[in-house]
C-alpha cells in the first residue's frame, strides 16, 4: 500500500474541481494506492507541457 501525498497547489487546484469529477479522481487514486497493478492498461501518458518521458 503506498501513500499519496498532494503538494498545497496540487490540493487547491483538486477543490476548484467539480465534486463529480473529484470523486471519480479520488476513486482511482484510492485504488492506485491499494493495488498499483489494478489499473495497469487504463491509464494514458499526459502530453503537452506535463509530459514526461518515464522509459
Amino acid at each position: 500500500m503506498y501513500n499519496l501525498i498532494f503538494l498545497k497547489t496540487a490540493s487547491k487546484e483538486f477543490k476548484k474541481l467539480d465534486f463529480v469529477v473529484q470523486k471519480k479522481i479520488k476513486l482511482k487514486l484510492e485504488i492506485l494506492c491499494t493495488n498499483p497493478k489494478a489499473l495497469e492498461g487504463n491509464m494514458k501518458s499526459l502530453k503537452g507541457e506535463y509530459s514526461a518521458n518515464l522509459d
